[in-house]
């Protein structure tokens, strides 16, 4: 049954008085609150609820999944520089030991001898400036016999001093002037550079692409990117004296002019370099 009523065309006056009396009454909407319980043919039209429309299928379409944030560690390596370069500056030490009864005699005796020597590395062409006391001492020398107590048996004195040379091709001259001169010790050859200030630049920067290197290697292999140097740490310039020249070379005759070779040096810095690395983040595509 319909809860519209028929809507009657007839004119008022052509009705029935008792069906002139009847109005149309509107529907009675339930009131707020209130749960309506006619069912949807006994509402009006306006009162139906529009139907849902359908959905349309979605066109398949690829999508891309939002990336992840990148992440970030880091790489520690090192690395070492080397240069080779030719020695320009040598140092020894060579002095005079003197045993005599008394302090004075063996002071005297010591004091010419030391001054002979200094005249000839002068003769040598080494600058005074160049010369450098090392070690003077006097020692008592004391007589030990059948474990009796000992008897001072006299003084010894030692002057040493370090000499550097600047001009290696008159290393052999010093040698055998002051040993002629009377040095009874030499010791201590050394060779270096006057100035190491280049090669050590160069020995630093062969170290920082050495770590460069190894950390590229590693990078790749663990699929992520070198972004940057963090820190760096430098252990000291290694100047490894290379004498050549021997001890028993030394033991010169007179007329026989003892070789000294400088060789070659090698300077080495290494270092240890951390870099920062970023892990690339990975874009995945998906159809939906």
């Amino acid at each position: 049954m319909s809860d519209v009523r028929r809507f009657d065309e007839r004119a008022p006056d052509e009705r029935a008085p008792d069906e002139r009396s009847q109005v149309e009454q509107p529907l009675q909407q339930p009131t707020p609150g209130e749960f309506d319980t006619r069912t949807p043919e006994g509402r009006t039209p306006d009162e139906s609820q529009p139907e849902e429309p359908a959905r349309e299928e979605p066109a398949r379409r690829a999508s891309t999944r939002r990336a992840s944030p990148s992440t970030t560690g880091t790489i520690v390596v090192s690395g070492t520089g080397r240069v080779t370069v030719q020695p320009d500056t040598a140092d020894l030490r060579l002095g005079v030991t003197v045993s005599r009864p008394s302090v004075g005699a063996a002071r005297l005796e010591a004091g010419r001898t030391m001054e002979d020597i200094l005249d000839a590395l002068e003769e040598a062409g080494i600058d005074r400036d160049d010369v450098r006391t090392a070690l003077l001492s006097v020692q008592p020398r004391y007589d030990y016999r059948d474990g009796r107590a000992p008897v001072l048996a006299g003084y010894d004195i030692a002057n040493v001093v370090e000499v550097t040379v600047r001009d290696l091709a008159a290393l052999g001259d010093v040698v055998d002037g002051t040993l002629g001169a009377g040095a009874t010790s030499m010791d201590g050859l050394t060779f270096r550079l006057a100035d190491p200030a280049h090669a050590e630049r160069e020995a630093r920067t062969r170290a920082m692409a050495e770590a460069r290197s190894r950390a590229d290697v590693l990078a790749e292999a663990a699929g992520i990117s070198i972004d940057g140097v963090s820190d760096i740490v430098e252990g000291a310039p290694v100047r490894p004296p290379l004498p050549v020249a021997k001890g028993e070379r030394m033991a010169t005759a007179a007329d026989v002019a003892t070789p000294v070779e400088a060789g070659t040096l090698e300077i080495s810095v290494t270092v240890t370099v951390t870099y920062r690395t970023r892990e690339e983040p990975r874009r995945l595509s998906r159809s939906r």
